[in-house]
């Protein structure tokens, strides 16, 4: 004689969960009722068993799910993100780091004459202030095709900024823009930041207010990259300088 209610329980397992479920019921049932019969050790063999059954299931269980779920990344192209992945930056130090604009820009054109002002910029940086070594993402990146083919990454970017001694950023007009993200890295790793910027109304609300609050931080307004370039050249160094020396005021 069929039994319809084990059929209809078997039709409502539809997930791994249920079967989970199912399968540590059936086997505890059994379990009990071999030690219902056992005697001496087998007894307690069995008992053991029975307390163990569901913790041993359920570990099993999270080690299937976490192949699954690492099996399907691998096929998908994509890996799980490491929690660690930025907590142990590698790679070259840097001098200097250049944060500008690059894609925010409207037009190739206004792209590439940033481009050649931040190139003007960093020869006199690299002559006034001894630096041998600026990491500029520019330098990868000729024009906006070039974006999609640039060997960069977040993760490449991240660490020289972690790498870098000193930070700079060109903030030449109001642009959404990474190189915000860049000044936001910079800020967690209390690098010097020194920050060029055209006009302080387009400059974020709370980065308007940055250096009277951080001592490791100083804004400057310039017109042209000759005008940065010439306040290297008569300060050099010093301008970072200061930056480790100021006293905190709020921060």
């Amino acid at each position: 004689m069929v039994n319809v209610k084990l059929i209809k329980a078997a039709n409502e397992i539809k997930t791994p969960l249920a079967f989970l479920a199912l399968f540590i019921i059936i086997t505890e049932g059994v379990i009990l009722f071999l030690a219902g019969q056992a005697t001496g050790g087998d007894f307690t063999v069995l008992v053991i068993s029975a307390a163990l059954l569901p913790f041993a299931a359920l570990l099993v269980f999270y080690f299937l799910y976490r192949y699954a779920v690492s099996d399907k990344n691998f096929a998908n192209g994509t890996q799980p993100i490491k929690d660690d992945v930025t907590q142990k930056p590698s790679g070259r130090r840097y001098d200097l780091f250049v944060s500008a604009p690059m894609a925010a820009f409207d037009t190739d054109g206004e792209f590439s004459s940033s481009r050649n002002a931040i190139f003007d910029v960093v020869r006199g940086i690299k002559k006034s202030c001894n630096f041998e070594n600026v990491f500029y993402a520019g330098n990868e990146i000729e024009s906006f095709k070039d974006f999609d083919s640039a060997d960069l990454s977040v993760i490449d970017d991240y660490d020289a900024t972690y790498n870098s001694k000193y930070f700079l950023l060109f903030y030449p007009k109001k642009l959404v823009t990474s190189a915000l993200i860049e000044l936001g890295w910079a800020m967690a790793f209390k690098k010097p930041i020194i920050i060029f910027y055209k006009n302080k109304d387009d400059l974020p609300f709370l980065m308007k207010h940055l250096d009277g609050a951080y001592r490791n931080i100083k804004l400057y307004q310039y017109k042209t990259s000759a005008n940065v370039r010439d306040k290297f050249h008569n300060n050099g160094l010093k301008l970072f300088e200061i930056l480790e020396k100021r006293p905190n005021n709020n921060i």
